[in-house]
């Protein structure tokens, strides 16, 4: 699979392919990368836009809310065993740091999603429009709270964790996609 990563402080496509290959090492189902010729996990297109090579992973990949029991129980499990992993792992920028729950409300999450949900509806995209009016509901059901981040204790975790990331077997996980999308580190 070939995969063209965004790159922001949350996506970061030089680390990802290490931090895969370490929790590999653990025994954990994430994304194998394969190394160019030059011995080198990420590659460089013609416009200077970064790339990865990962097998290929059979499998199936459930939606939102349609996650047999099984896989309710094993995604938890993983989602513990990436956290145990990368507790002593050193050399991860900070992807959602302080700063993201400072700032990133429910009320901030409506006004970032209303203005792309704007973009979708000019575009057509009748998928993103769906997806994203869903969020903002969801959204606007919160109540309204404050987290006092100074009681959160910072740790490495997987901050972008959810159904449609994992790659499922008959009755197992075959691989957690994306490992990198967004790591906390709070």
């Amino acid at each position: 699979v070939l995969k063209f990563p965004c790159e922001s402080e949350m996506n970061n496509p030089d680390s990802e392919p290490l931090l895969c290959e370490c929790l590999l090492k653990r025994g954990l189902p994430v994304c194998e990368f394969i190394r160019n010729n030059s011995g080198c996990f990420v590659s460089k297109a013609e416009n200077g836009r970064k790339f990865h090579l990962q097998k290929f992973i059979h499998g199936k990949v459930y939606e939102l809310n349609e996650a047999p029991s099984w896989l309710l129980k094993e995604s938890a499990q993983t989602l513990g065993k990436i956290h145990t992993a990368l507790a002593d792992y050193s050399g991860l920028p900070d992807g959602i740091g302080k700063n993201f729950f400072k700032y990133m409300t429910p009320k901030s999450a409506v006004c970032s999603y209303t203005s792309t949900l704007e973009i979708a509806k000019q575009n057509g995209d009748k998928e993103i429009e769906s997806d994203l009016s869903y969020r903002i509901d969801l959204l606007r059901s919160f109540p309204e709270f404050k987290i006092d981040l100074n009681k959160l204790s910072c740790k490495n975790t997987h901050g972008d964790y959810f159904i449609s990331q994992l790659i499922c077997g008959d009755n197992q996980i075959n691989v957690k996609l994306a490992i990198f999308a967004a790591w906390c580190s709070i």
